[in-house]
Formats: C-alpha cells, sequence, structure tokens
C-alpha cells in the first residue's frame, strides 16, 4: 500500500467559476423527465490524515462504491449495493480565498450496473442524457474506489473521516483477495447551507487547513483514480 499525502495537480478540465459571489452555470442537464426537484448548495475540503494503524479499522462504518467519471459527475453505489446514484453538478460560484461553491442534484438510476457491480458506462450516459464522452470524460477510469466513512453532522455541515481504496475494475465487487492499489486517509469537511450568500459567509470563516484541498467528492475520486491508476501501469521491478 502507498500513501499520497500531498495530491498531484488536478489535469481535469475545471469549470470556471465565475466572479466571486455569481453562479456561473454548468452545461449538464438531465435527460427529460429524469431531473430530480431538489438542488443543494455545497462547499468542501478534504485534508489528508495519516493512515490507521489497521486499514480494516473503518470497516464497520459505512462504505460507498464510487466509479470515477469526472469532477462534476459522481456515481456511486451507496452501502455497496442498490440502484446507482448519479450526483451532477449544475453550478459553481466562487468564494475569495475559498475556492468555489457548487450546486449538485442527485437521482438514483436502475441498470447502470452490472451483477458483479460493474459501472454501464452506456447505460449512465442514457440516464443522465450526455454522451459518454461528456459524462465521464472521455471515459470511465479502470478502477473502483472503495470509501469508507465515519461521519458526524456539524452545525452547517458535516465532518467525515474517510478512508479511499482504489481496486483494478474487474476485481469483483466484494472480494478481498486482491489487496488495494492504493490506500489513502482524509477528513472532509463540509458546509450545506440553502442560502447561497450565508453559505459563502460562514465558508469565510471556516479555516482551510494545510494540504487542504477545495473540492466535492467527484474530483476527489477521480483525481484519487488516476493516481491509483499511475501505479497500475508503474513497470514490474526486476529481479
Amino acid at each position: 500500500m502507498e500513501l499520497a499525502l500531498e495530491p498531484e495537480p488536478e489535469p481535469e478540465r475545471q469549470p470556471d467559476p465565475g466572479p466571486a459571489g455569481q453562479p456561473r452555470r454548468v452545461s449538464w442537464q438531465w435527460a427529460p423527465g429524469a431531473e430530480p426537484e431538489h438542488r443543494a448548495w455545497e462547499w468542501r475540503y478534504f485534508a489528508p490524515s495519516p493512515l490507521p494503524a489497521d486499514a480494516s479499522e473503518l470497516r464497520a462504518c459505512r462504505e460507498d462504491v464510487y466509479f470515477p467519471a469526472s469532477s462534476t459527475a459522481g456515481l456511486k453505489l451507496r452501502r455497496g449495493k442498490g440502484k446507482l446514484e448519479v450526483k451532477l453538478c449544475h453550478e459553481t460560484c466562487a468564494i475569495a480565498g475559498r475556492g468555489q461553491a457548487e450546486c449538485w442534484s442527485k437521482q438514483l438510476s436502475g441498470g447502470c450496473t452490472s451483477a458483479r457491480g460493474a459501472i454501464d458506462p452506456q447505460a449512465c450516459a442514457v440516464a443522465v442524457g450526455l454522451p459518454e464522452a461528456e459524462l465521464f470524460d472521455p471515459a470511465p477510469l479502470p478502477v473502483r474506489v472503495l470509501c469508507r466513512k465515519d461521519r458526524v453532522h456539524t452545525a452547517h455541515g458535516e465532518r467525515t473521516d474517510c478512508l479511499l481504496l482504489a481496486f483494478a475494475a474487474d476485481r469483483e465487487a466484494g472480494g478481498d483477495e486482491e489487496p488495494p492499489i492504493l490506500v489513502e486517509r482524509w477528513t472532509t469537511v463540509s458546509v450545506e447551507i440553502g442560502s447561497l450568500p450565508r453559505l459563502a459567509e460562514v465558508v469565510q470563516q471556516t479555516e482551510l487547513p494545510a494540504g487542504g484541498v477545495v473540492g466535492g467528492y467527484p474530483a476527489m475520486v477521480v483525481d484519487f483514480g488516476r493516481r491509483a491508476l499511475g501505479l497500475m501501469h508503474q513497470p514490474e521491478p526486476e529481479p
């Protein structure tokens, strides 16, 4: 297992958040009839944490399975089962000195995964109403990310201890035969308030720790998955 405490720069295209305090629309649109009724603003950061002595320390907590897509589209199986939860970013708003807040919507979509828990990119694209190359920017990563979460609610959002484990996508879901490609531990803190001006006010008062990375789960999962993929492609050491 390898721990990378300093995340590499995000190579993926990022939407321009626009002027501070002014929301900027992102191009995501749901397929006709699939638009969720509720959208919510969120600001979030991830800060690196030391690994536990035992990687199974958070095993009893909630474990979600993520399929890296893009920084503005999240795909996961909550608790590793059921329908695929699709999360799309519709708007962003810059907050001076604190990155950007993002407006998300969520929807459950059936028929997007196989019996073994593998993602079906074409079915996902149909459910969302976008070409595969745009949803996955440009293709799904051959990596499955398990995220073990220990979450507590705060006055304005949540604070979650996250243990991320990356496996090859062809590894059968639920199998523990193969060790993870990469393991990291992060603490993520969110501010989730319906009023955007109030959210920005609280964010300005929130301390961003050294090494903290502002962004949602989709961006973190994609960055983590790409770093895991880089380890998969490293040449085998000579005997």
